[in-house]
């Protein structure tokens, strides 16, 4: 082999060479980054798109279960469902998140106040007896033996079992409403007298409305889930216990509501004069908005959902 053959087998390669392949490497590592920025760029931004598709879709559905439900064993004169205006809640205004109210009853029984109720009294008469009673305040019979009037006795189980002890009793919530002025408001069920026929509240009752016993007043064991946006987090509230809510759905930004009648256009005074019997559905807007990367990622939801006790009234 010549010298030259050697030295030229033996040499590695050229600056030049060097430069090529340093540039080409630097090239293709820049690309390959590139590539993988922005494959994690769209994979976040797909899993912000689906967290806030979730938001919405999660309020839908606890929205749509309970209004199912709302009027359950209501009449239609009572305030079943019901939209409070965010222009009308505390320091709001037009366009700010509204809230909806959905109520249903518990047992079918419902009981009659058969006295006077204000200021701290402790006892709701359910039956006079003493003459005459006023309407609706007869005695119910105890047909079944028990020592119990037969009305008495299904409200009185439903406190023993579901209740929750407060001293030496359990207490259950229950709701006065006054036909007459629309006013209503929610109390503890704490105690019974079968002998004297009334219904119990704690030490420390005081009530916000009076309930004239000639405005016959109607007492139910109700349940009442109050739905709201608390910041940028849908939540829903039972028996207006504020401590006890319940978050259902995050990154929430609006929540409209309309209720549609059988006739005349959608409105939101649901409940302020027309029966809730005669809807024909709520109409729910719901908006669920994340920032990704200074970008606006959102989603908004529109639907109709219609109280299944509408249809038997």
């Amino acid at each position: 082999m010549s010298k030259s053959s050697s030295r030229s087998s033996t040499r590695g390669f050229t600056l030049v060479e060097m430069l090529v392949s340093s540039t080409l490497t630097l090239a293709l590592g820049a690309a390959t980054l590139a590539l993988m920025t922005s494959a994690r760029t769209l994979f976040d931004l797909d899993r912000e798109r689906t967290r806030v598709n979730q938001s919405v879709k999660s309020a839908r559905d606890f929205l749509g279960l309970d209004v199912r439900q709302a009027g359950e064993r209501l009449p239609p004169d009572f305030p079943a469902l019901e939209i409070v205006r965010g222009e009308d809640l505390p320091g709001g205004a037009a366009g700010d998140p509204d809230r909806l109210i959905l109520r249903r009853n518990l047992v079918t029984t419902v009981m009659r106040s058969c006295r006077d109720v204000s200021g701290t009294e402790r006892k709701l008469y359910i039956a006079e007896l003493q003459n005459p009673p006023p309407p609706g305040c007869v005695a119910v019979p105890d047909d079944d033996g028990d020592g119990w009037p037969d009305n008495h006795r299904i409200w009185r189980d439903h406190r023993v079992a579901n209740g929750i002890m407060l001293g030496r009793a359990k207490y259950v919530w229950a709701y006065i409403y006054n036909p007459v002025t629309r006013d209503g408001e929610f109390f503890r069920y704490w105690r019974d007298s079968k002998a004297q026929a009334f219904l119990k509240t704690p030490t420390g009752q005081s009530w916000q409305f009076s309930y004239p016993v000639n405005q016959q007043a109607r007492i139910y064991l109700l349940e009442e889930r109050r739905y709201q946006l608390n910041g940028d987090t849908a939540q829903v509230v039972i028996n207006r216990v504020d401590a006890d809510s319940v978050n259902i759905a995050s990154d929430m930004v609006d929540f409209q509501i309309l209720a549609h009648y059988t006739t005349g256009p959608p409105t939101d005074l649901l409940g302020a004069s027309s029966a809730w019997s005669n809807l024909r559905g709520i109409e729910i807007a719901l908006h669920s908005l994340r920032m990704y990367r200074g970008r606006p990622v959102e989603q908004r939801l529109t639907t109709i959902l219609t109280p299944r006790n509408v249809l038997s009234k």
